[in-house]
């Protein structure tokens, strides 16, 4: 190639330049939906959808709170080890 770069094509009738280009699958193809984003417009959504939202957003507080809890824990336990000393 009269740029300097190596190109070629295989069977597949894909093409590399030698710029970053070489894979034949779409990365942008791997990433997940996102699920519920605050402050989403919301009037698009099906009532199903809104219940399932809703059930993953009250299962996610319930995540939430066990962390925090697990948390609060950790920091008492931190805290009465340091009192004894």
């Amino acid at each position: 190639m009269p740029d300097g770069s190596i190109g070629y094509a295989s069977c597949s009738g894909w093409e590399a330049t030698g710029e970053g280009d070489m894979s034949i699958f779409d990365d942008d193809g791997d990433k997940p939906v996102p699920g519920h984003q605050v402050g989403q417009d919301l009037s698009l959504l099906s009532v199903e959808e809104l219940r399932e939202r809703v059930d993953q957003l009250k299962r996610e507080i319930v995540r939430l709170e066990q962390e925090l809890a697990s948390k609060g824990a950790t920091k008492d336990a931190a805290e009465a080890l340091f009192r004894r000393g």
